[in-house]
């Protein structure tokens, strides 16, 4: 099977993401400790709730056996564009 294209595509994309990495810790290197800090606490808690919205819509998937209608999908879709 030929996937040469998909496996240049794919270093390509590593490639932009390697650049983008190295541009964004330049970036941050040039910002002062507190605000690193205060950055990073920030990452923190947006990070915690991004897992507490995860343990609640798969809650609520659990519960409903995976059946999501009426208001029960409502909760779902909520969740997940939170």
């Amino acid at each position: 099977v030929d996937d040469g294209g998909n496996s240049n595509a794919r270093k390509s994309q590593e490639c932009k993401m390697e650049m983008s990495s190295i541009a964004g810790a330049d970036a941050i290197a040039k910002i002062n400790l507190e605000e690193r800090t205060k950055r990073a606490m920030l990452a923190e808690a947006v990070e915690d709730r991004i897992f507490e919205l995860v343990d609640e819509l798969d809650e609520v998937v659990t519960v409903n056996d995976g059946f999501l209608v009426g208001d029960v999908r409502e909760e779902a879709v909520e969740l997940a564009k939170q």
